[in-house]
């Protein structure tokens, strides 16, 4: 997978570099003489890539005194692409629900506004910083709305409902 290594330093036969790592958990073993971990990226010779979380420890002798280090590696490239996932569909549907023309609002099971989008700010008059509490949201939302979302602990869907604005005018919504 890596290649022949024999006599080489990892720096040039793992990672392609021509020089020391500024980060390399081995040197700073002979610094400290403690445990190091790090994140590492190696590029083997196909020019593929791999993410390592690389463990490092002092092999010491009988008197405690060391010469010698003992890197261990994992490879954690597949989490890190799906971490990378992760963060591009969380930004995407941060964008999609920040700049819907729609009023969106998300209640968890205890009746808190985790979500709230300008749309819907704009709406209830509630401003950028402000924080929409439960027992406000109660009283924009058609009555028995949060118990629902509390009880049920699912989607709750009401087909035909209105909600009030910040004038008091009730006004015909989705949910």
């Amino acid at each position: 997978m890596i290649g022949d290594l024999v006599g080489k330093h990892c720096y040039s036969g793992l990672k392609g570099f021509d020089e020391k790592c500024s980060q390399c958990t081995a040197r700073k073993i002979f610094e400290d003489g403690r445990l190091h971990t790090g994140h590492h990226v190696w590029k083997i010779k196909t020019g593929e890539i791999f993410h390592q979380h690389v463990i490092t420890v002092p092999l010491r002798m009988a008197n405690g005194s060391f010469d010698t280090v003992m890197e261990m590696a994992v490879d954690v490239t597949e989490t890190m692409k799906l971490q990378d996932g992760l963060q591009f569909a969380h930004s995407f549907l941060e964008t999609m629900v920040s700049t819907s023309l729609d009023g969106i609002v998300a209640v968890d099971t205890e009746g808190n506004v985790t979500i709230c989008n300008p749309a819907a700010r704009s709406f209830f008059s509630i401003r950028p910083n402000e924080k929409l509490r439960p027992e406000e949201l109660g009283s924009i939302l058609p009555e028995g709305f949060l118990d629902q979302v509390v009880s049920n602990r699912q989607n709750v869907y009401i087909p035909d409902t209105a909600i009030i604005d910040a004038a008091g005018i009730q006004n015909p919504v989705r949910s």
